[in-house]
């Protein structure tokens, strides 16, 4: 489900008084959210908190790529 437009205008009021770069998942966001957010400057960096089971591999394997895509923002 993508967010309402009541909520983006909520978010780019919130944006314009606390710039940011980038927004935390838990999964991978539709392309149209991730598109709108880079329309306003914001990366969607994924961190799986592997709350169920892996996609594919493991528990570490899952927090390696967590640091990866975390690494993004502090390069």
């Amino acid at each position: 489900m993508s967010p309402s437009e009541q909520k983006w205008v909520e978010l780019q009021r919130i944006h314009a008084n606390h710039s940011t770069t980038a927004m935390i998942w838990e999964g991978q966001p539709k392309e149209v959210t991730q598109n709108k957010l880079r329309s306003m400057d914001i990366e969607s960096i994924v961190f799986n908190p592997c709350a169920n089971t892996c996609e594919s591999g493991n528990f570490l394997s899952a927090m390696q790529r967590n640091i990866e895509n975390l690494e993004k923002l502090y390069p």
